[in-house]
């Protein structure tokens, strides 16, 4: 993925995911789209970007936030993307493992949504899997060891659901990419114990920021409008971050490398939704009704360019309460 076959290899074999769900959880020169006049033709150069996708039909007002309600995931997903942004920066809450039955939200965002990015001209897709140097195998186990606490309570197929979806982006024609790490990065890591998960958030931040600014330089150089898709834990891709998670996040710097044409979209799967003191102070929390929107999907606009979408429950999940 975005790379050699051993390096594909390797990510479905060796890669290692710190995954922390929603519920625990530089000189670059901005880059905007190429003018119609540069845009390649069609003598083997990339094509130009598609027009933005039609204001979707059905869509049902139900409240604060900006809330609206639709009957189908895909049109609330296509009002995210009128923008035309350069940068979807696309944020989860972990499949849990005593939600095993429900489809994981990887596997949603594959099947229904994954699609429409890839007709709109995504030229890439970034996603959170740490890609160890085969050098430093024994410190990225020693790694994971560290991150036990935090990653117990997700389900196992976490990191399968991201090999698996960057597999379907390749064969849609994205070129995908995962997060290379070094030996001192390890290193860095294991300083501190203590400090273990709080590094590792940050290398993700660092990572994902070296990774998409090269994207859009290289798509910039072929004369093509980028459009790369991040995929990974909710939290890293916010604008504005919440207070002391400000180290944790790179959709500032991507808002500003893109001159704003970035998004932060939130994929909810209900189902993992708790009565919980983390979940309750997410601002969208107070104006879902889980009841009422069971089987519609439910976008809200917590803030300018960020976007939740709730998605409707599986069919195959038991009733809400």
């Amino acid at each position: 993925m975005g790379g050699s076959t051993r390096d594909r290899e390797r990510l479905s074999s060796t890669a290692f995911s710190v995954v922390l769900c929603v519920s625990a959880c530089g000189g670059a020169r901005p880059v905007a789209a190429p003018s119609p006049s540069s845009a390649p033709g069609a003598s083997g150069s990339p094509p130009a970007a598609k027009p933005a996708p039609p204001e979707p039909a059905g869509e049902k007002a139900c409240g604060a936030l900006a809330c609206r309600a639709f009957e189908q995931p895909e049109d609330a997903f296509r009002a995210t993307l009128r923008e035309r942004p350069l940068v979807l920066a696309i944020g989860e809450a972990h499949a849990l493992e005593r939600a095993a039955d429900v489809p994981t939200t990887p596997r949603r965002f594959s099947d229904r949504l994954l699609p429409i990015v890839a007709q709109m001209g995504a030229s890439d897709l970034v996603i959170e899997l740490l890609l160890p140097d085969p050098n430093c195998k024994p410190k990225a186990a020693d790694v994971e060891r560290e991150q036990a606490a935090v990653t117990a309570p997700q389900a196992p197929t976490n990191q399968s659901d991201y090999v698996e979806l960057g597999r379907a982006a390749e064969r849609l024609g994205l070129d995908v990419h995962a997060l290379k790490t070094t030996c001192a990065d390890y290193d860095r890591i294991l300083a501190d114990p203590d400090a273990a998960v709080l590094v590792t958030l940050e290398l993700i931040r660092d990572r994902t920021i070296d990774v998409v600014e090269r994207l859009l330089e290289r798509r910039r150089e072929q004369g093509a409008a980028p459009f790369v898709v991040v995929y990974g834990g909710a939290m890293h891709n916010d604008i504005e971050p919440k207070q002391g998670r400000e180290a944790f996040s790179f959709g500032q710097k991507l808002s500003q490398r893109t001159l704003g044409r970035y998004v932060a979209l939130d994929l909810i799967v209900p189902e993992y939704i708790k009565q919980n003191e983390t979940w309750q102070a997410l601002p969208w929390f107070a104006h879902y009704d889980a009841g009422r929107f069971a089987t519609r999907a439910v976008l809200f606009s917590p803030e300018p360019a960020s976007f939740v979408l709730v998605l409707p429950r599986s069919t195959s999940a038991s009733a809400p309460p």
